[in-house]
């Protein structure tokens, strides 16, 4: 999932790998049960791209450099806050299913726009809430 944020911040020619980037990634990965879920609603990569550009005004122009980007505050955020939500249940590793929650609870992100935007946080806070600890949702 992280190296498909990478490589889509470089798609981009990004400075930094941003939320929208992690929320491609996870996307991208149909093992997931909210990735799947989503799939059957339309959203897809595409779809996710699409709607970044829409609000970014970002364009696909793949950057030649290949060098360490850096995550944005928001992207840091999803990835601790994903960290914390798998220490808080006990789990030997942060998941998909805590990324996907750190996703959604990630005030002013860019990713939390998207799936606001396309109708589906409520929907992706759903499928995390069913699938999180009583405590953790």
């Amino acid at each position: 999932m992280v190296n498909r944020a990478y490589s889509e911040a470089y798609g981009y020619a990004s400075d930094l790998v941003g939320s929208a980037h992690v929320l491609i990634g996870l996307v991208a990965d149909t093992s997931n049960a909210v990735s799947s879920a989503l799939h059957k609603r339309a959203v897809i990569v595409e779809t996710i791209q699409r709607q970044f550009e829409r609000i970014t005004g970002a364009q696909r122009r793949e950057s030649p450099r290949y060098i360490h980007l850096t995550f944005s505050s928001h992207a840091k955020a999803v990835l601790i806050g994903a960290a914390e939500l798998a220490r808080d249940t006990r789990s030997p590793m942060t998941g998909l299913d805590h990324l996907w929650l750190a996703v959604s609870r990630a005030e002013g992100s860019v990713a939390r726009r998207i799936l606001a935007d396309l109708g589906h946080l409520s929907y992706v806070e759903q499928l995390c809430a069913a699938s999180t600890p009583p405590d953790l949702s």
